[in-house]
């Protein structure tokens, strides 16, 4: 929504880690660690799509961790004792997060729609039976922060992004997601 500037990342730590490999995890988790968190939140926004993005000037705020590093990071905030979180944008940002093993997936795909506040096309963000059905199995708890789309008034756009976030929380109700 415009409210985090470049400005607010670092390589350091901050209001967000910037992690861009194994080697930068292994040595930033001792600070990560060292600052207390109550858990970790991971950012995941068009995951599917992340090696293009990563080098796409135009992406700043619609792009997040390398989705080959989560598996890693739940690991080691499971060591630590530490909850993991995953932001999701899309379907995929949804599947890998939960083959990744995080504890909670926090929005449901297409919340804020895409770059344009727009969902010119659901398919990316559907949620599949299968992926619905492996969050209930996990137990891993969903918290959908659903509102439709941000900025746009009772519009035939806001309209239809309803209707299609009660068919993606129909198919998490229908799984019996937390």
């Amino acid at each position: 929504r415009g409210g985090m500037l470049p400005t607010d990342t670092n390589t350091t730590g901050g209001f967000i880690w910037i992690i861009r490999d194994q080697t930068d995890l292994a040595s930033k988790w001792p600070a990560i660690l060292n600052s207390k968190p109550d858990f970790i939140k991971v950012i995941l926004a068009y995951s599917e799509d992340f090696d293009r993005r990563l080098h796409d000037s135009t992406t700043f705020n619609w792009r997040g961790i390398d989705p080959k590093l989560l598996p890693e990071i739940v690991r080691m905030a499971h060591a630590s004792d530490l909850r993991v979180m995953a932001h999701v944008e899309t379907s995929g940002d949804f599947h890998n997060a939960l083959k990744s093993g995080v504890d909670m997936i926090g929005h449901i795909p297409g919340f804020r729609g895409n770059e344009k506040s727009q969902m010119p096309d659901m398919k990316p963000y559907t949620i599949s039976d299968a992926d619905a059905e492996l969050a209930a199995k996990q137990g891993t708890f969903v918290v959908t922060t659903l509102g439709g789309i941000v900025g746009v008034p009772d519009t035939a756009l806001r309209k239809t992004a309803d209707a299609f976030f009660a068919k993606n929380l129909g198919m998490l109700k229908k799984h019996k997601v937390k």
